[in-house]
């Protein structure tokens, strides 16, 4: 039987993510239990099968445009226009699902962009929905989405009749890593339910990495 997305909460925490391996995803597990990609799945806990985030793809989610970005001091960030790049990352990563099938299933960047902008009582900012307390640390799953960014998401998810949101958080470059930092979350419950730091090429070719990286955590290529 195939796991469902309250499911599939469950199984993440316990099991090791099948084809995101410890060096290319950092996953935040309830506290207690062991980091994505290490130790032995809890006996009965039921096997993540294909991609590790693929029962939500089913799902109608929201992708929200890039948060924020933390470049390094020397190397290939520090000569990154953000506004530029931001743009770029959001249409890559509408192009890689939309190369998969997902279709008009999901809302994308451009698409929470265009809610936010035609509806005047959200007084919000889609690129800038509050993920500053989420820079710092990394958010465990189940644990409660902080203010604005809570009510933020929930406006915008109820204007389009959706729940999870897919927030990408941030990308930073320390030395010769690059990492995208990203949170799913159940808007109308108001909880995390996954947390991960993604390692993506970085240079030139940051924005397609990165969005082929996070297609695979929900999609077959």
């Amino acid at each position: 039987m195939p796991l469902t997305a309250r499911a599939l909460l469950v199984a993440l925490s316990l099991t090791v993510l099948a084809g995101a391996s410890a060096s290319a995803l950092q996953a935040q597990s309830p506290s207690g239990a062991p980091p994505a990609g290490k130790g032995a799945p809890a006996k009965g806990t039921p096997v993540v099968v294909g991609p590790p985030l693929g029962a939500f793809a089913e799902e109608r989610v929201a992708v929200v445009p890039i948060q924020s970005w933390r470049p390094d001091t020397t190397g290939w960030s520090t000569s990154i226009v953000w506004s530029q790049l931001r743009l770029a990352i959001d249409s890559a990563v509408t192009t890689a699902l939309q190369d998969r099938g997902m279709g008009r299933r999901w809302a994308y960047p451009a698409d929470v962009v265009r809610i936010a902008r035609r509806n005047p009582t959200f007084q919000g900012d889609a690129y800038a929905l509050g993920v500053g307390r989420w820079r710092a640390m990394l958010p465990e799953i189940g644990s409660p989405i902080p203010s604005p960014l809570a009510d933020n998401l929930r406006f915008l998810t109820a204007l389009g009749d959706m729940r999870q949101v897919l927030v990408p958080m941030e990308l930073r470059v320390e030395g010769e890593v690059t990492l995208v930092r990203l949170v799913l979350v159940d808007a109308r419950a108001r909880t995390v339910l996954f947390a991960g730091d993604l390692v993506v090429p970085g240079g030139a070719s940051v924005a397609t990495g990165l969005a082929t990286r996070m297609a695979d955590l929900f999609l077959e290529p």
